[in-house]
């Protein structure tokens, strides 16, 4: 079992295909408990910046940084005029699945921004190849 496996709390946030590449976004609960949001680039975007058709990364979130994370959602998630729960898993769903947010603040390459901009520390890694 690798550690970014999941467990049975698991939830797709986004899956889309444009311009000759399909991006996916997933979160999930770790075996260890702490939250974790994979994305995979496939196709023309990783081959034309990586080399190779895949690129792989993973967000790693201990339980204060998760706190922060639903916390920044809440706020993120009033300015769009959409209601927060409080809970990490519905309100990421709500927030990636929201054309404006998702797009504006939330999008692949905006995310690690929104991040840092509310102080949400994580682990980040990843790996590209075929």
């Amino acid at each position: 079992m690798s550690e970014y496996d999941p467990d049975d709390t698991s939830i797709n946030l986004f899956d889309e295909e444009e311009d000759g590449t399909r991006r996916a976004l997933d979160a999930y609960r770790l075996s260890n408990g702490r939250l974790c949001i994979q994305g995979q680039d496939l196709g023309k975007a990783p081959k034309e910046y990586w080399g190779s058709i895949e690129y792989e990364y993973f967000y790693d979130f201990d339980s204060s940084n998760e706190t922060r994370l639903v916390e920044a959602l809440a706020v993120a998630l009033q300015a769009a005029g959409l209601q927060a729960t409080g809970d990490t898993f519905e309100d990421l769903e709500t927030a990636f699945s929201n054309d404006v947010l998702r797009l504006s603040v939330l999008g692949v390459s905006y995310f690690q921004n929104f991040l840092d901009h509310f102080g949400v520390e994580y682990e980040f890694s990843s790996r590209h190849g075929d």
